[in-house]
């Protein structure tokens, strides 16, 4: 039977004390007794409580291993689909990258017929176009994985090469193939030359540092 040490105080007050009043040595041993009594009781609720926080300590440290375990599991899920996310995008944009720098160079061979030309800018916009539909299409389903300053930059070179192609691509609208001559071709090619350059290219370096630095791989920016 468990006693309480308020039914130990009880039974000192209202029953021992008055029962052994006027015997200062039968105080004394009542003294003496409620102390070990009492000290005893405290010993026992002292050990019990130290066995439920025991209890406790050890179902709080699972929960939290748990917790923990399934938090970083979490991340490590979201770390994988950040990286997949940004090596699609990155290939998209190498990808465009190249087919505007042979854009960029024009035909190999520039003493060729203008219909040699003609069909190498044709078959190039078309490249592009591509990759940019691919580019854009890549960007919006993997938007979530990117900070806002990042989407816009991304957003900004699919924008670019996109309007670039599609100025180019006006010529076969606004001439007729035979009309079409190699100065004409090599005007444009010239715009998206200085586009190139000044505009994509930077963008380009500034995605590689902010890729890199998403990645772990650089400790900070450079741009």
């Amino acid at each position: 039977m468990n006693i309480t040490i308020q039914q130990i105080i009880n039974f000192i007050l209202e029953i021992a004390i008055p029962g052994f009043i006027g015997s200062g040595a039968a105080f004394l041993t009542v003294k003496f007794l409620s102390k070990s009594i009492i000290a005893h009781a405290l010993i026992k609720d002292l050990e019990k409580f130290k066995i439920q926080l025991q209890e406790k300590t050890e179902y709080l440290k699972t929960s939290l291993a748990i917790f923990a375990n399934e938090k970083d599991i979490s991340y490590q899920r979201v770390d994988t689909q950040r990286a997949e996310a940004i090596h699609s995008i990155y290939q998209c944009i190498c990808d465009t990258s190249f087919i505007l720098s042979t854009f960029v160079v024009g035909p190999a061979i520039k003493s060729s017929p203008v219909e040699k030309h003609i069909d190498f800018y044709i078959k190039l916009t078309d490249q592009v176009n591509k990759s940019t539909t691919v580019m854009n299409e890549t960007l919006r389903k993997k938007a979530i994985y990117f900070d806002n300053e990042t989407y816009i930059m991304l957003n900004n070179y699919f924008t670019i090469a996109a309007n670039t192609n599609a100025e180019f691509m006006k010529i076969f609208l606004q001439y007729d193939l035979p009309n079409i001559t190699i100065q004409i071709l090599e005007e444009a090619r010239k715009k998206v030359e200085r586009v190139f350059y000044e505009q994509l290219r930077p963008i380009h370096e500034k995605t590689v540092d902010s890729f890199r630095f998403n990645l772990g791989i650089e400790k900070e920016k450079l741009y």
